[in-house]
């Protein structure tokens, strides 16, 4: 009977068919296993990539708050500078009272000046000759 069962085509078919079936649901696992590895290894990638990532936010956020002091500093600057115009547009407002008024001056000083002239020019005539003094004495 043993033999019987074992000779018979439908156990050959059978086991034929089962080592078949086994074989495709070998494969499609071996591809599963493979698509496993490759989604491993492409998440360790991420992971390393998230990394990097987070790293480079951190260096960003430190060099933002380093641009925001500096930012600062330079409002706190610019406030000094206005200050600084400011005081600067009143000097130059002065400065130019101060023209004006030594221009005004400046004509004033011409003629003294030209007085002081005449006046040399009568003293040194009046040593020369003394009679000529007297008459330049009554214009």
């Amino acid at each position: 009977m043993y033999r019987r069962v074992t000779n018979s085509r439908a156990m050959v078919a059978a086991t034929a068919g089962i080592v078949v079936v086994m074989c495709v649901f070998t494969w499609l696992i071996y591809g599963v296993a493979h698509e496993i590895a490759t989604m491993a290894e492409t998440m360790r990638q991420m992971q390393v990539t998230l990394e990097s990532i987070n790293a480079t936010q951190t260096r960003m956020a430190d060099d933002m708050a380093g641009v925001n002091q500096t930012m600062a500093a330079m409002n706190g600057e610019v406030a000094d500078m206005a200050g600084n115009v400011d005081s600067m547009s009143d000097n130059v407002r002065s400065v130019a009272g101060n023209t004006r008024t030594m221009a005004g001056n400046m004509a004033q000083m011409n003629n003294s000046m030209g007085r002081i002239g005449y006046d040399m020019g009568r003293s040194a005539h009046a040593f020369s000759s003394p009679m000529n003094y007297f008459r330049q004495m009554f214009p």
